[in-house]
């Protein structure tokens, strides 16, 4: 009668056992917890099978893609918002600008006409008082 003999997954319990236990699954070790059975050479293969896929990086889960897809897009439109607030910024600028050589160029021509309202008033006033004058010393 054919013996069952180990597997791979009868390794990878004595493996999770010993490693549970604080010792390190050596093949000897393994072969004594799987009752001293299998070849050496069996155990060796699937211990270096099973060591291999322990060091290969794990798959991350679907809620770690999308921290990682969700922290991307936040910084990319964080830097698009930046990115527009600052050109909004220099727009805004140039408006104030604008706005203040206009404010002054209206101050200035508000200052000329208010001297030429005072000196046409000075101007009507002086007049006034020829005129007033003139007609006083006629009477």
């Amino acid at each position: 009668m054919a013996r069952g003999g180990i597997n791979k997954a009868l390794v990878h319990a004595a493996r999770d056992a010993l490693l549970a236990r604080g010792l390190h699954p050596s093949i000897d070790l393994v072969r004594v917890e799987l009752g001293n059975t299998g070849s050496k050479s069996t155990i060796q293969r699937y211990l270096k099978e099973l060591n291999g896929a322990a060091n290969q990086a794990p798959l991350p889960t679907v809620s770690e893609e999308m921290l990682t897809l969700v922290t991307s897009l936040a910084e990319r439109l964080t830097q698009q918002a930046q990115e527009a607030v600052a050109e909004e910024r220099m727009q805004l600028d140039r408006q104030q600008m604008t706005y203040q050589q206009e404010q002054a160029q209206l101050r200035e021509r508000l200052d000329q006409a208010l001297a030429t309202i005072a000196a046409q008033t000075n101007e009507f006033a002086s007049i006034d008082r020829t005129r007033d004058f003139t007609l006083s010393g006629v009477s």
